[in-house]
């Protein structure tokens, strides 16, 4: 039934289980209080002052085959240009800097820009990668690893803005700074505390990226535009039944119940998790054509669960490359 009372009983539901039901709703649950430190301006200010690379260049910022063979210093002309393009950051690295030093941020945004600034995250990350990495070469163990942990409170800066796709941005950005944390232990030496510090950081990523709670936000953005027209590339027919009344009721219907299995999916281990996800999208396949929201919702979520999965089990991978080098450290040896 996609009645409008059954509707309306689903969304009553809902809010009385005390979950946002629209965008605005959700980033009220989010917004941080008025009088708390908030680094989104900094990092607003960053994005401003990134300086992009001409268009030829040796510098390795985005292109990890650029570099060096793990354990081969950096040439000469390389470490003199990646310095000098640092240099020219300098303005955007302090400021990333000083945004990580903020417990906590919240971007303004709206239902067109869910992500505020991609281009600006996914350029300062790389950024930091690179001074990372750098850094590590010089010998400067300290610098490397505050670098990495900028990179990380970079993509922590979208925490409070969970929906599906900045819970992907996020672990996207995490991404980046892990890389730069493999090929630093490649390029210089940590000591156990450091090593061990960490880990403990690695570890509030995973425990951060909330699953179920980008899932919850997802769910206040497919309530409040289920009925949002569809794209003019998308067919006439599409445009003519996505307008019927009982066709939007049916589509926000299916959103709702495949968000709360969804979210019931969720909880379960990484294997059995993934092999959920499968199954209901090969029941959303087997749906007519009238159900064609949910038919969209499913096609691009189960591939970003199986992401989600990888990423965790890259996170598992670098706290064992951590546990190995700290027993390498006491005993001057590596684990049989």
């Amino acid at each position: 039934m996609a009645s409008k009372a059954t509707v309306q009983q689903r969304l009553e539901a809902l809010r009385a289980e005390g979950y946002p039901l629209s965008m605005a709703e959700l980033d009220e649950r989010n917004r941080l209080p008025e009088t708390a430190h908030n680094a989104a301006d900094l990092y607003q200010r960053a994005f401003a002052a990134f300086v992009t690379l001409a268009e030829r260049t040796d510098i390795p910022l985005f292109a990890r085959d650029a570099l060096p063979e793990r354990g081969a210093p950096l040439p000469d002309e390389m470490a003199t240009a990646i310095s000098q393009y640092l240099v020219t950051n300098r303005e955007c690295l302090s400021l990333l800097r000083e945004a990580g030093d903020v417990a906590d941020c919240w971007y303004e945004r709206d239902l067109e820009e869910l992500v505020p600034n991609p281009r600006g995250l996914r350029s300062c990350a790389f950024l930091l990668r690179l001074n990372a990495i750098f850094q590590a070469y010089r010998g400067g163990a300290d610098a490397a690893l505050l670098s990495i942990r900028d990179g990380m409170r970079l993509a922590d800066s979208l925490r409070r803005a969970p929906v599906l796709v900045t819970h992907l941005v996020r672990m996207n950005l995490h991404a980046v700074a892990i890389e730069a944390l493999e090929r630093t232990l490649s390029a210089t030496s940590y000591t156990d505390r450091q090593l061990k510090d960490t880990d403990e950081l690695l570890a509030t990523i995973d425990h951060s990226l909330d699953l179920e709670e980008a899932l919850v936000g997802e769910r206040s953005f497919l309530i409040e535009t289920h009925r949002t027209l569809p794209p003019d590339d998308s067919s006439l027919s599409h445009k003519l039944l996505i307008r019927l009344p009982y066709v939007q009721r049916m589509g926000l219907i299916d959103c709702l119940d495949y968000i709360d299995d969804s979210i019931e999916a969720s909880r379960l281990p990484g294997p059995q998790r993934l092999a959920k996800f499968q199954e209901m999208a090969k029941g959303v396949n087997r749906l007519s054509f009238t159900h064609m929201t949910i038919k969209d919702v499913a096609k691009w979520t189960t591939p970003l669960i199986a992401t989600d999965l990888r990423f965790r089990t890259r996170l598992s991978w670098a706290s064992t490359a951590l546990a190995v080098e700290r027993y390498r450290l006491a005993t001057g040896n590596v684990p049989d």
